[in-house]
């Protein structure tokens, strides 16, 4: 009797495609949790953080991180750690949380070297900025600043028809 389950690339494609198959249902369902009917955009065209941007930022990191589950090992051939860096820091900001480099370091899912390079990056771009805790002289804070905020925002502000 053959095996049928044989262990060729034609299976890995078949196993890629069922992985994709069911991170893209997940995606259908945070969808349909989302709505923007209610989302009034202001003049500038960039929602603020109290409307539709924590909400997505959530269901954008939550798919992202099954989708990481999904691949296993292949999970690095969709890395973007700044992305999920800025995403992590819009659903604190929008708690009302504070977040620390390692913390944010931890949400980006990369090993820390990475995520403190993107972190230095976002930083010279002006999209987040550090403070030191008063409290504890190791630690540091990360925050959005207001461009990173309504950048993020704006990338998660599309329209369901």
């Amino acid at each position: 009797m053959s095996n049928p389950y044989p262990t060729t690339p034609r299976r890995g494609f078949h196993d890629l495609s069922r992985a994709l198959g069911a991170v893209h249902a997940e995606l259908q369902q945070l969808v349909g949790e989302v709505s923007l009917a209610a989302a009034d955009v202001p003049a500038n065209g960039l929602p603020a953080v109290a409307d539709i941007g924590p909400v997505r930022a959530r269901a954008v990191y939550r798919a992202r991180r099954q989708r990481d589950a999904a691949f296993g090992k292949d999970m690095d051939l969709f890395g973007e750690p700044a992305w999920d860096i800025l995403l992590d820091l819009l659903v604190a900001d929008a708690d009302g949380r504070r977040i620390s480099i390692t913390s944010a370091s931890g949400a980006a899912n990369v090993p820390p070297t990475t995520a403190l390079r993107m972190i230095a990056i976002l930083e010279e771009r002006g999209l987040i900025e550090r403070s030191d805790d008063p409290c504890d002289r190791r630690r540091s804070w990360v925050t959005l600043t207001d461009r990173g905020r309504a950048a993020t925002c704006a990338a998660l502000s599309w329209k369901e028809k």
